[in-house]
C-alpha cells in the first residue's frame, strides 16, 4: 500500500476525526510490516505547516480542543510525543522501482538547488522540521519547505496554474531522477488525472469538496483508476 498525503490524508489539519486517522495510519504501518507489506507515509505541505507552527488553516474544532487541553496545537505533534516523533521521521519523497512519489512535485530548479540524492533531501527536511516557519525565514532552508518549487508546494505540472512545462522539460527531470513516472497529490482535481502520457499522475481527487475520491492502483506496471463502486479503469498511453 502507498499513502501519499493528498487532501484526504493531510490528517493533522482539518478532517473530522483526524486524531483517529493519524493513529490508524500509525497502526497500519506496523500491521503491514507484520504481514510482509509496507505503508509508505509521506508528508505534505499541511503536515509541515502544523509541525512548524503555521496554523493559518487550522479549523475551529482543533483550535478549541487545543485550548481545552491547555496545549499549543503544534505541541501535540512535538518531539516529545510518540505521534509527533513518528510524523517527523517521515519522508517527503521516495522512489519505488522507477516511480517517484511526493506531495507537490519535483522541478528541475529544485534538483539543481538541493541535489539528486533523495535520502539526503529527506534527511535535510527531517533535520530542519524542528524549527517554526518564522525561525526558518532566517535560515537557508525556508525555500526547502515554503518555496514555490519545493516538493510540497510545487504545482508546475498543471496548466490551470499557468505552468509552461513541456514534455522535454519533464523528460529531463525524469532522467535526473532515473524514473519514468511521478505521482503527486496537492493540486486538487475532480478525479485522478494522467498528464504527459502517464508520466505524471495527480491523485488528489477532490474528497475535500465532499466528492467520493478515487484511488490509483499500480499492478503489473499498469495504472488503474479505482472508484468507490469497485470499478477499475486502466490509464492507457495516448
Amino acid at each position: 500500500f502507498f499513502f501519499t498525503p493528498t487532501r484526504q490524508y493531510e490528517i493533522p489539519l482539518r478532517l473530522v476525526g483526524s486524531e483517529m486517522c493519524i493513529r490508524d495510519r500509525y497502526k497500519l504501518e506496523n500491521q503491514a510490516k507484520d504481514k510482509g507489506g509496507r505503508v509508505h507515509y509521506l508528508l505534505g505541505n499541511h503536515e509541515y505547516m502544523i509541525l512548524q507552527n503555521d496554523l493559518r488553516y487550522l479549523t475551529d474544532k482543533y483550535v478549541s480542543s487545543s485550548k481545552l487541553l491547555g496545549i499549543d496545537y503544534d505541541k501535540l505533534y512535538g518531539n516529545k510525543t510518540i505521534i509527533g516523533r513518528w510524523l517527523r521521521s517521515k519522508p517527503a519523497i521516495i522512489k519505488l522501482n522507477n516511480i517517484v512519489f511526493t506531495h507537490g512535485g519535483v522541478s528541475e530548479k529544485f534538483l539543481e538547488k538541493y541535489g539528486l540524492d533523495l535520502d539526503s533531501i529527506n534527511t535535510m527536511m527531517r533535520k530542519n522540521n524542528i524549527y517554526t516557519k518564522e525561525q526558518l525565514k532566517s535560515t537557508d532552508y525556508y525555500d526547502l519547505y515554503y518555496g514555490k518549487n519545493s516538493l510540497i508546494w510545487y504545482r508546475g505540472y498543471f496548466e490551470s496554474y499557468k505552468a509552461n512545462l513541456t514534455d522535454s522539460d519533464l523528460d529531463k527531470v525524469l532522467k535526473l531522477l532515473n524514473a519514468k513516472t511521478i505521482i503527486i497529490g496537492h493540486t486538487t482535481q475532480e478525479e485522478i488525472v494522467s498528464l504527459f502520457n502517464n508520466k505524471i499522475f495527480g491523485v488528489d481527487s477532490g474528497i475535500k469538496y465532499g466528492l467520493d475520491g478515487e484511488i490509483l492502483i499500480i499492478k503489473n506496471k499498469k495504472f488503474y483508476r479505482g472508484t468507490l463502486n469497485g470499478k477499475l479503469t486502466e490509464f492507457l498511453n495516448q
